[in-house]
């Protein structure tokens, strides 16, 4: 071990790139390997095996810090992932798509894999090591004609939404105006920022890369088949569930005969395509008709190889993977025209045999996965759809993507087909940062609209914001470091985060300097240092160039912005060639490029050694269209390549670096994502009982449930569990928390534990009206006038009387016992018992239910029999009277006979009512007695108790001749105040109603396991010191809620 090793900020910097820059791509590339889908570990599996080492530890960090939290996105189940995206990447991945070495150029799919590595590396550093926090000036004002404020003002940005309250400043600018004018200065300036860099991205991936043609080609075929008009009409659908169902029909029901038949009761069949599959299958099958016209032209061709070595290449483009490797390993040498059109004929057919498989698995595959995938994404993102249907005209913004597609495409096609002598135009960055400008607006307007009229998009995308950018929040600062260190850079003159060599690698700094460290042999510990070191002025010289070409798009698009000269839609290039010599703006962009030129490639005519990406001749291969036209920017040699413009910036050979070090941080990410992949597990007693695990544990009669899981938190913490014949139940003290779970993830836990007694005894739902309300509280209060001491008794009476007259219309005997309420209660009791988790023997113990009634341990059946019993004819008594009346037109108005006479039927002079109808209104309407009883008659409870301390509130606002009524709502908030922290004071439930998690549940480190039961301890929630500051007294605050939907709490004892 090398000791004393101590890495400046500058090396820290540069190796934490070379790291995570390889990572990134070694990750992203071997997604292609079905190996790497089957151990990528969870969402992709349920959950890895103890003793293997995740795959891909680097993306699944990146997916469960910004993906898996994204609003809608964190409700797909983990079948989602299981079922669907696993099968269907596998199917992708047994179709052996080929690769650009045996295509002589680089393909698509590795133009847009390097793209997507370029960024994610970026923001994979971020994650890791934090970005940087700084001290800024207040109130800084930012030219957007000056590039060093550009480029300050997006740092600036940054540092203002990780580390201050700027992300807030923006969501309620945003919803009040569609001007960037209104908003501050810095995020004025970090908008150009921003335009200037996806105009960066666009051109080098449209423009600048040799595949650029043959994307926005691919892009022109699909945009020019959308039914954009149909959509649109579609999206004017004013009822949000006939406008998805709609959108859904249209773009994914199959179009074949069992369609039609369907309709009729025919059963829906799976073949077929629908518009989605058809549009994919059109644009690559016409694609192909022209790869296979050039097939025709090679074998006709007088300089084309033997028929028998066609049919070799042919062959080739068939075989399985593992066979094309090894006859690689062998090659002939061909004469140089005969060899050109060997390696165009193996292209060809690689070609259309990757569009045929890509057809058969988008379009034919059975099941279809495709649509799967499309259907359970629209199933979870169904709220949002809905909610953005009513906040923002959707019509008008296909219109806007219709338009900028229109745009772009028209900006970034090159016609090589012109018969000028004059080569034509190549776009320019400048063209596209005016192309963005011109279409800001559109999305300026989109935002404030959803925001504006959807508050609930607005909070959910305002909570993801916040936890996606807290994602960045160095935990440990450098600044002690960078004061001791002189090799430490002066400000970075690029501004962007991969220059900003003097935060080093933020939280991973340590790390790395261990691991640097921890190198045993001298000699590879030198020649690793000389290899950082070289990397870093590899980034300086990188830096230096994007600076460059970054003042420069700044000034060329201030004078674009100024001019009207340039149509948005042509290209203004006469400084083309410059701009390819100066490059993008954007490290990315530059390693990108690099990324690409590293691509290995099969060996040309002359030599027999392979050659990579940066080749002329590769980039001119793979800059031909699908027609064999070579793109007008190739032509033009716009490509360049062999060294053209690039030798001051050739990346270092940094392969010792990765041999020696890389191990050692693939290990320390696969530890950061192991800490998450635990099981939420705390047992209160370390030494379990055989079989029943921690029964012991649970509640004690007489003990109520929340003092007992009081306890329990202060022993174990606030997420706490005990497991019980197998089952866990887990209890929550943590609002936080419980929110996450039950909340945000309430398509995962919304059902219920599958108590098993129960189920045995009862079946249930909820509702109100005021003038009964008001009827039967002026009797409450006359009750209680002339028969004081018995108040409790009268306010049972209340809510009975006022629940069941709402129900059916049934007036109770107020001057003894009702038979009716006395039924009802007797049925509540039992309810209340029978949902005490875990309580019964059957719900520890499931078998039980298979055991013969003379069994011991089975009188629980017994005693179910008589509650069903019970249950069923406190909901069927009241029900059957009502039934009648309403049959014989003598019914008062109730929930039950409005419901009965919508549902009625006359055949003849017989009334008929439908079973399933009845059967829904039977036990609906004696939900509503569960729902509101007990609860109503707590909450009045304490309400008394506070107007009996404070009797002016109502005096003050009714006066003292009559009583108060819904009227008089409005004038007291008081009373509100007082009725809501009764709630809080003494809840009805205090530890809920369970819930069940019907699937595994990531929760920060811990994965809550599938079947658990739920518990809320709502009690704690409201009495917690930290948000209550004296918790147990009802006079200690109330809250109001005003016009302005400002909530506070206000003192008032």
């Amino acid at each position: 071990m090398t000791e004393g090793t101590q890495l400046s900020s500058r090396q820290a910097h540069a190796l934490f790139d070379i790291l995570t820059s390889r990572a990134t791509l070694t990750e992203i590339e071997n997604l292609k390997y079905i190996k790497i889908i089957a151990t990528f570990g969870p969402p992709l599996q349920p959950q890895p095996s103890s003793n293997e080492k995740p795959s891909s530890p680097l993306l699944r960090i990146l997916l469960r810090s910004f993906i898996l939290d994204l609003p809608g996105f964190r409700n797909v189940t983990s079948q989602f992932w299981t079922d669907s995206v696993v099968p269907l990447a596998k199917a992708l991945n047994n179709s052996n798509l080929s690769e650009s070495y045996d295509k002589a150029s680089v393909g698509i799919r590795r133009t847009l894999s390097t793209a997507i590595a370029s960024i994610v590396e970026s923001v994979s550093r971020g994650r890791l090591g934090g970005y940087p926090k700084k001290s800024l000036k207040q109130d800084s004002l930012y030219d957007q004609a000056n590039p060093e404020h550009v480029v300050r003002a997006w740092d600036d940005f940054l540092q203002c939404i990780i580390y201050d309250d700027l992300l807030d400043k923006m969501f309620i600018k945003a919803a009040e105006t569609d001007r960037l004018s209104d908003h501050e200065s810095v995020v004025q300036a970090a908008h150009q920022y921003a335009l200037i860099m996806l105009a960066s991205l666009l051109h080098h991936n449209l423009i600048v890369s040799p595949r650029g043609q043959s994307i926005i080609s691919l892009l022109n075929r699909v945009h020019r088949l959308a039914p954009y008009f149909l959509i649109k009409q579609t999206l004017k659908v004013g009822n949000a569930a006939s406008m998805l169902s709609g959108m859904t029909q249209l773009v994914l029901a199959k179009m074949n005969l069992s369609t039609l038949t369907s309709w009729f009761g025919g059963q829906v069949s799976d073949s077929g395509m629908n518009l989605l599959q058809q549009i994919i299958s059109q644009v690559l099958s016409a694609e192909n008709t022209e790869l296979r016209k050039r097939v025709k032209q090679i074998e006709q061709s007088k300089d084309a190889p033997k028929k028998s070595q066609l049919d070799l290449l042919r062959e080739y483009s068939f075989k399985p993977a593992d066979e094309q490797q090894s006859i690689r390993k062998e090659s002939a040498m061909m004469t140089e025209p005969t060899h050109k059109h060997a390696l165009d004929y193996l292209s060809l057919h690689l070609s259309i045999r990757d569009r045929e498989q890509l057809i058969q698995v988008l379009c034919h595959s059975s099941p279809d996965l495709l649509t799967t995938c499309i259907r359970e994404l629209v199933s979870v993102y169904d709220p949002i759809i809905r909610a953005l249907h009513k906040a923002v005209d959707l019509g008008s913004g296909v219109t806007d993507a219709q338009s900028f597609l229109d745009d772009l495409i028209a900006l970034a096609h090159i016609d090589s087909s012109s018969k000028s002598t004059k080569p034509a135009p190549v776009p320019t960055i400048k063209d596209f940062v005016h192309l963005l400008q011109k279409h800001a607006k559109s999305s300026h307007v989109f935002i404030h609209q959803a925001l504006k009229n959807g508050k609930e998009l607005s909070e959910w995308y305002h909570e993801y914001a916040i936890h996606a950018i807290s994602q960045y929040k160095q935990q440990q600062q450098q600044q002690q470091q960078q004061q001791q260190d002189p090799q430490t850079n002066p400000e970075p003159e690029s501004g962007e985060e991969d220059t900003k060599t003097a935060s080093a690698a933020g939280d991973f700094t340590p790390f790395l300097t261990s691991l640097l460290s921890s190198i045993q042999n001298s000699n590879d510990h030198q020649k690793c240092l000389t290899q950082i070191d070289a990397h870093a002025s590899f980034l300086d010289s990188l830096a230096q160039k994007s600076k460059k070409s970054m003042d420069a798009t700044v000034r060329a698009s201030l004078a674009t912005t100024q001019s009207s000269s340039s149509p948005p839609n042509t290209a203004s290039s006469n400084n083309a060639a410059e701009e390819r010599e100066r490059g993008s703006p954007g490290i990315f962009l530059l390693k990108w490029q690099h990324f690409i030129d590293a691509t290995p490639i099969t060996p040309g005519p002359n030599d027999g050694k392979p050659r990579t990406g940066k080749s002329k001749s590769v980039k001119v291969m793979s800059a031909v269209d699908v027609e064999g036209s070579v793109g007008a920017a190739a032509a033009a040699g716009e490509l360049g390549g062999d060294g053209d413009g690039d030798g001051d910036s050739e990346p270092p050979d940094v392969r010792r670096v990765l041999e020696v070090l890389g191990p050692g941080f693939r290990e320390e990410l696969g530890r950061l994502v192991d800490s998450r992949d635990r099981i939420i597990v705390f047992h209160p007693d370390q030494n379990p009982l055989p079989l029943v695990g921690n029964l012991l544990d649970l509640p004690p009669k007489g003990l109520p449930e929340f003092k007992h899981w009081l306890k329990h938190k202060d022993i174990h913490g606030p997420i706490s569990s005990i497991t019980v014949m197998g089952l866990t139940l887990i209890i929550f003290h943590d609002k936080d928390a419980a929110q996450a779970i039950m909340g945000k993830n309430a398509q995962k836990t919304s059902a219920r534990p599958q108590l098993n007694f129960a189920q045995l005894s009862t079946k249930g739902l909820s509702a109100g009206l005021q003038p009964i309300q008001e009827k039967e509280a002026l009797k409450f209060v006359l009750q209680t006038f002339n028969d004081p001491d018995n108040m409790m008794v009268h306010l049972k009476t209340l809510a009975a009387a006022t629940i069941v007259k709402i129900c059916y219309g049934y007036e109770i005997e107020r001057k003894g016992s009702d038979p009716l309420v006395d039924l009802i209660e007797h049925a509540l009791d039992n309810l209340e018992l029978a949902f005490v988790p875990l309580s019964w023997a059957i719900d520890a113990v499931p078998a039980l239910k298979y055991l013969p009634d003379w069994f011991p341990g089975t009188s629980y059946r017994k005693t179910a029999r008589e509650w069903k019993a019970t249950n069923e004819a406190a909901a069927e008594l009241p029900y059957s009277f009502v039934k009648r009346q309403v049959a014989l037109d003598a019914h008062r108005p109730s929930y039950v006979s409005n419901l009965l006479q919508r549902s009625m039927v006359m055949i003849g002079n017989d009334v008929e009512f439908d079973p399933a109808d009845e059967e829904a209104i039977r036990w609906t309407v004696a939900s509503l007695y569960v729902a509101g009883a007990d609860s109503t008659v707590a909450v009045i409870q304490s309400v008394i108790c506070a107007l009996l301390i404070f009797p002016e509130v109502i005096d003050r606002v009714v006066g003292t001749d009559r009583i108060p009524t819904f009227e008089d709502r409005k004038n007291l908030p008081y009373i509100d105040g007082i009725v809501l922290e009764s709630w809080r004071w003494n809840p009805m439930g205090p530890m809920g109603l369970g819930h069940e998690s019907e699937e595994d549940i990531v929760y920060g480190e811990y994965v809550i396991p599938k079947g658990a039961y739920l518990l809320p301890a709502v009690w704690w929630f409201l009495h917690d010191p930290q948000t209550y500051s004296d918790p147990e007294r009802l006079s200690s605050y109330l809250v109001f809620t005003f016009p302005s939907s400002t909530t506070i709490l206000i003192p008032y004892d």
